[in-house]
């Protein structure tokens, strides 16, 4: 599965939003076209993301 498919699974999984997960790191497009695999993103902006969601890059990877 592709990054930004797998961010929004774990997303919904913990039960947050777009703007609770990305706020003042992307914008709404830019999470809606990362989600959708359109997008990419930076690796600091990425590992923000993975600090909201409470998981390691490790982790990440074997999801």
């Amino acid at each position: 599965m592709a990054l930004g498919k797998v961010i929004k699974q774990l997303r919904e999984e913990r039960r947050l939003t777009q703007p609770e997960l990305y706020d003042g790191l992307i914008s709404k497009r830019q999470a809606i076209r990362f989600e959708q695999d359109d997008a990419d993103i930076k690796g600091m902006v990425l590992l923000a993301i993975l600090q909201r969601l409470r998981i390691t890059a490790e982790e990440l990877n074997s999801a």
